[in-house]
């Protein structure tokens, strides 16, 4: 693809098309790998610009360093209970957490 001039790194690419003397119509030239790109659209005449290639991604763009870089989400650690006022039930052998200072904690 650099040889031909094209980017590889580009996430959509169009098509290019050359005449082909011998049955005078306009055939694509350089196209992108199938690995890499999933090709869209079509063209009835060469000018309409409907056909595309679109670069392909086995996984969600989140998870792609090249493309999104950090992730943009922000993330919390969750926990769930109380560590404050929680009762010890009426269950005398539960296994009932304690904090630091002894207080019963159903985190």
């Amino acid at each position: 693809m650099k040889r031909s001039g094209s980017n590889p790194y580009k996430n959509i690419i169009k098509p290019v098309y050359k005449l082909d003397e011998l049955l005078n119509v306009q055939r694509e030239v350089s196209k992108p790998p199938d690995s890499l790109y999933i090709g869209l659209g079509w063209d009835e005449d060469p000018g309409e610009n409907k056909r595309h290639y679109r670069r392909f991604y086995d996984d969600e763009l989140e998870n792609v360093k090249d493309l999104m870089g950090e992730p943009p989400f922000i993330c919390y650690e969750l926990k769930r209970g109380q560590t404050r006022g929680a009762s010890k039930g009426w269950w005398p052998f539960g296994g009932n957490k304690e904090d630091e200072s002894g207080a019963t904690s159903t985190e």
